[in-house]
């Protein structure tokens, strides 16, 4: 039987229709459950396998129709339970069009919560070194030289994602949450710009954001970057490697356009453009334990950054609240110059970023606000502790150009009292470094400066404050530094045994120098080249000044004259033998003096009195037979009946005197001639005795005399006969003083009559025992304290 063309025709449709829904049913058979179980069965199988990890699939799905596939619960865990990535969901949006393209074309993929963990080892390997390692070679190879198929994403999308970094020798851990990530238009095939968005939180505190768009295959990108909040605490292990250093706080904070592009050595490899900024810095000395530096906030506004090559120009550098603190330890080390823990390894990081070479750049202000800087020195005792604070300014127009020069203007405090100022210009960066500054110090205190005086100069600093007015100036790397020092009502307090402390009688050097005011000044020029190793600012100030006080102390009255004209003459006042009154060219000394006391009202005056055994013993028994001879003459008027004055006014006839003078020496002396070879002294005190016989008549024969006494006399002098008699007077040791002790009193009744000397000044010494043997000076020595 035949059947007709068009049920044939129906059998023919309906047997393909069937074959078609066979296929169909099969299709979707193997596409939703085949398929994914048997991929779900290969990754647990294969993965464990390629990976050395434990592997977990929860769920695969397969939508044949629409070509999508998601894979849901995967995880790759360590041995030690540990996961090493793993995402909630993995979806894969494939089109129809990847047939004809023969590209693979994603209209979305997306990523819930994926994470991975990258760990750094202990071994020094990551944790992902052994990935693949279970292939050959040559595997390895082919796969490495394989190129990705083509393919486009027009969506990827990756939702709270998580990754971490565990540096297990350092210690350090970096934690990246909430990634979320946006491309569109990912393509290795067409290598266009990609749409990219991001952001995540860093440290559980920190954000991050970016949006613009990358070449990722031609390693560019142009993005828009913000950053918030990221704590610098996380660096501290990287940053222990090199520094003593222990960062304690602080958190980072940019905002700007990111350029990157490896398209050749002209262009920068990176280009910032944004502001900068630093919050809440604090860190400590990991060696002292105390707090090294801290700042409210660092901000580099107009920020224009280029890296390999470099480059940098910033609008402004704004600093507040910046505090630093110097100290030094007990064993004489600073904290600031031992920080670096590894020379080497900073000096190859140096290398390595490229910045051992000077780069061009150029800050138009670096401006100080609320700053202040302590320091303290541990090595000796007391500590020593001193702070500037309130240190604000500006540091204007810094940079490359060897032409270039900045504009500095600086002020603050120092210990909460004093003032200063730093004005002029540098250019710290040229081959021919320049500067020209100018430092002006008000009324600094010295007392915190006290426990090196104690220790160095065997005085502590009672009082006392310090003003300075400076110039420095540095051209073909020569300083000339003009110092104008001023310490006013410097006062020290009593002298100690340090066995540290030089010789020099301070005390006395600042009396010398301070003024009735109260100021003491002194200047220091220095001129040095800054290429001499040897040459160093701070201890040739210290050299001149201790040269100014050995110069002080080792002839006071030089200095001291030199106020009034005078000189070393000042510092003794001549005396004519046996006599306590002054001459009139002593009193003008002695008025020079009080002049210059008063002008150095800290100075103190010790008088001692001296005697010159030999020629004031004359005198004084020269004066001792005056006074004899009167006395005798006013007895022998006074049995006659006749008046007369005292001893002091009486007047002896010379007649009378050669008389009483022979029978003195016939008393004293004997009958027996003597000739002695001590002459009167012709500088003794002159006494009221009335004229004195001539040198001839003292040589004529003794006329006046009875004929016996004048045999017994004849052939002597009359000075002769005073000679003789002289020599056995005693002079006692008492005499001497009491003649010291006039000449004593009466330099020190006469300055203090000039009304410019008090008498707390001065001060009379007791004078030593009298040495019989000739010694001494007819004068009053004068000492300074």
């Amino acid at each position: 039987m035949k059947w007709p063309s068009s049920m044939a025709s129906r059998s023919r449709g309906a047997k393909w229709t069937l074959g078609i829904g066979i296929a169909l049913i099969i299709y979707t058979l193997v596409g939703f459950l085949l398929l994914p179980a048997i991929i779900k069965s290969q990754m647990l199988k294969r993965l464990p396998a390629l990976t050395k990890r434990t592997v977990s699939v929860q769920q695969v799905k397969l939508n044949p129709f629409a070509l999508t596939l998601i894979i849901r619960g995967f995880g790759l865990k360590e041995t030690n339970g540990d996961v090493f990535c793993s995402f909630d969901e993995l979806s894969a949006d494939l089109q129809f069009i990847s047939i004809f393209k023969r590209v693979f074309v994603f209209k979305e993929i997306r990523v819930k919560k994926p994470f991975g963990s990258l760990i750094f080892q202990q071994d020094g390997k990551f944790n992902f070194s052994n990935l693949l390692s279970a292939l050959p070679p040559e595997t390895k190879t082919k796969i490495a030289s394989q190129e990705l198929p083509s393919f486009v994403v027009e969506q990827l999308n990756i939702e709270d994602g998580a990754f971490f970094f565990d540096d297990l020798n350092r210690r350090f851990l970096l934690k990246l949450s909430q990634i979320d990530l946006s491309l569109k238009g990912l393509s290795n095939h067409t290598n266009g710009p990609v749409s990219a968005t991001l952001s995540m939180v860093c440290n559980e505190t920190g954000t991050i954001a970016l949006q613009g768009t990358i070449l990722p295959f031609t390693r560019s990108a142009n993005v828009q970057v913000q950053m918030t909040n990221l704590d610098l605490r996380a660096i501290q292990p990287y940053v222990a490697e090199i520094w003593k250093l222990d960062i304690t706080g602080g958190a980072l904070n940019a905002q700007g356009h990111v350029l990157y592009a490896a398209a050749g050595p002209a262009i920068p490899l990176v280009h910032f453009e944004g502001q900068l900024g630093v919050v809440n810095f604090t860190s400590v000395d990991s060696t002292a334990h105390e707090e090294f530096l801290k700042l409210d906030s660092l901000t580099l506004s107009g920020l224009d950054l280029r890296y390999r090559p470099h480059g940098l120009d910033v609008t402004a550098v704004n600093v507040l609240g910046l505090r630093g603190n110097m100290v030094i330890l007990p064993d004489k080390s600073s904290n600031w110059k031992g920080m670096v823990k590894n020379a080497e390894q900073l000096q190859k990081l140096i290398v390595k970023l490229q910045l051992n070479k000077l780069f061009p750049f150029h800050i138009g202000m670096v401006s100080l606000e609320n700053s202040s800087f302590g320091f303290a020195d541990r090595s000796i005792e007391p500590n020593v502790v001193s702070e500037i604070q309130d240190v604000a300014g500006s540091v204007t127009g810094l940079s490359s150009v060897a032409q270039a020069i900045a504009n500095v203007d600086l002020h603050g405090k120092v210990d909460d009292h004093s003032t200063f100022t730093i004005t002029g210009t540098i250019n710290p960066l040229a081959d021919d470094l320049k500067i020209d500054l100018a430092l002006s110090l008000k009324n600094g205190e010295m007392t915190p400066g006290s426990p090196y005086a104690a220790k160095f100069v065997g005085y502590p600093i009672h009082q006392g404050q310090l003003s300075l007015e400076a110039r420095y100036s540095v051209h073909h790397h020569r300083l000339k530094a003009e110092n104008k020092f001023s310490a006013r009502h410097l006062r020290l307090g009593a002298k100690n045994n340090s066995p540290d402390a030089s010789q020099l009688r301070l005390k006395l050097a600042i009396a010398l120098l301070q003024d009735r005011d109260g100021v003491l000044p002194f200047d220091v020029l220095v001129n040095g080249n800054l290429d001499d190793p040897q040459f160093k600012l701070g201890p040739v100030i210290s050299q001149v000044f201790m040269s100014l006080i050995t110069k002080a102390v080792s002839n006071p009255f030089a200095l001291l004259g030199s106020l009034v004209g005078g000189g070393e003459e000042l510092s003794f006042v001549n005396f004519e033998p046996g006599r306590s009154d002054l001459v009139a060219g002593e009193t003008k000394k002695l008025d020079m003096l009080a002049k210059a006391l008063f002008a150095r009202p800290a100075l103190e005056l010790e008088i001692t009195g001296s005697v010159d055994t030999t020629n004031d013993r004359v005198a004084l028994a020269t004066s001792k037979l005056h006074q004899q001879l009167k006395a005798r003459r006013i007895n022998e008027l006074t049995a006659e009946g006749k008046k007369t004055g005292s001893v002091d006014t009486f007047q002896i006839e010379p007649q009378d005197y050669e008389r009483l003078i022979h029978i003195t020496y016939l008393e004293v002396v004997g009958t027996k001639p003597v000739i002695t070879t001590t002459p009167l002294s012709s500088t003794g005190p002159k006494q009221n005795f009335g004229p004195r016989k001539s040198s001839d008549g003292d040589a004529k024969p003794l006329s006046r005399l009875p004929p016996p006494v004048a045999k017994v006399l004849a052939g002597l002098t009359l000075a002769d006969t005073e000679a003789r008699i002289i020599e056995t007077i005693e002079v006692t040791p008492d005499d001497f003083r009491g003649l010291i002790q006039a000449r004593a009193d009466r330099v020190q009744k006469y300055l203090l009559q000039t009304g410019q000397v008090g008498a707390e000044r001065m001060f009379i010494v007791a004078p030593n025992p009298i040495d019989p043997a000739p010694s001494g000076q007819s004068r009053v020595d004068l000492s300074l304290q």
